[in-house]
């Protein structure tokens, strides 16, 4: 273990990092816990042990866990038509695609065609989403999006669930029961 924290600390002498954090358990023990460096660019705010820091397509597992039980709460399946439950989503000549064809990256919505959306924008990207034709057929194979997937996944989660937020599914369903630390949108505390 103590070549893993020479390797990590060379991380910031060498300026190959400004700031992070390494935690490693094997079950119940933990093993080594490293952290070091700063939040900021102007070295201001030092990383500690408790620093939150976001995961971006890391969540994308915790999505397609909440969208699949949503799923079958709502008597859905992989061979579910989309805009049955979300008509706009119709639009674009996906009037026939499956939830399957969505879970496994073979919906051809690989990129936005709107370059001016921002990914804050949640309202806007899912209108993009509704209106876009796919850029690939879905016999193309694979075609993964980091900017779509999520967004598309949250959205068939709030039409089967009645409007319920991915972050309030994800910690009513599993969260909470299961003592998860992990949040998709921050509480105020």
């Amino acid at each position: 273990m103590k070549e893993v924290e020479v390797r990590f600390r060379e991380n910031f002498s060498a300026g190959r990092d400004s700031g992070s954090g390494l935690c490693v358990f094997d079950g119940e023990k933990k093993l080594i816990s490293l952290y070091g460096g700063f939040l900021d660019a102007e070295c201001l705010r030092p990383w500690r042990e408790d620093t939150l820091v976001g995961m971006g397509s890391g969540t994308k597992g915790v999505v397609v866990a909440c969208v699949l039980h949503a799923m079958q709460e709502a008597g859905a399946d992989l061979d579910s038509i989309i805009s049955d439950f979300w008509p706009e989503f119709a639009q674009g000549g996906k009037r026939a695609m499956t939830l399957g064809q969505l879970l496994s990256h073979r919906a051809g919505l690989c990129a936005a065609n709107d370059i001016t959306l921002q990914l804050s924008d949640k309202k806007e990207i899912v209108h993009s989403i509704e209106k876009q034709r796919p850029l690939l057929p879905s016999d193309a194979g694979s075609a993964y999006s980091p900017q779509l997937f999520a967004y598309a996944l949250e959205e068939i989660l709030r039409r089967l669930t009645g409007g319920e937020t991915l972050g309030d599914y994800w910690r009513r369903v599993f969260g909470d029961p299961l003592g998860i630390e992990l949040w998709i949108g921050l509480p105020e505390s």
